[in-house]
């Protein structure tokens, strides 16, 4: 993909399960830990300028303040934002896809919402039945589950967010 649309990708080895994970290459190799993980996002998220930020589930509990600061301020500058089970988003960006913290995950077929140029083309009727976070917003409604929000878009200051609500675990 990076190959393809001559983009540079940058990635984090953070894991959903934070609290047990580490890294071990082997015995010729340290093993990396959370604290690692965090401190070299950080150094990347300061000193790199993405023209997008693609940020997975519960990823923002995991990252400090300043952090999170970092990367909020540069959405209303320009850089797009994908955000992919969003939990525990800033409150900056809440309202985009708001998530009640105590609510049940929902299951149900997709539904597209409206023509976009983001879904055009996605089969919705041949895709399995998706589990979503029921989840309110005031963007632009592009796909749903149950009459839910799935997928949507908004601007803020000169960026562009796309939320998309569906889970594959949990």
């Amino acid at each position: 993909l990076a190959q393809r649309y001559s983009i540079t990708p940058v990635t984090s080895y953070l894991s959903r399960h934070m609290g047990t994970c580490s890294w071990d290459f082997s015995d010729y190799a340290p093993a990396l830990g959370p604290g690692d993980l965090k401190k070299h996002l950080k150094e990347v998220i300061r000193n790199t300028q993405f023209d997008t930020a693609v940020i997975p589930g519960a990823l923002w509990k995991h990252l400090d303040d300043g952090t999170v600061q970092e990367l909020v301020k540069r959405v209303p500058n320009g850089m797009g934002l994908v955000l992919l089970a969003p939990e525990h988003l800033p409150e900056e960006l809440a309202s985009i896809l708001r998530i009640e913290p105590t609510a049940k995950r929902i299951r149900g077929t997709w539904q597209q919402a409206q023509p976009h140029f983001i879904t055009g083309g996605i089969p919705f009727a041949a895709l399995p039945a998706t589990t979503a976070l029921p989840a309110t917003t005031n963007g632009e409604v592009l796909a749903t589950v149950n009459g839910k929000p799935l997928i949507v878009t908004a601007s803020y200051g000169k960026g562009r967010i796309v939320a998309a609500s569906w889970t594959v675990c949990g």
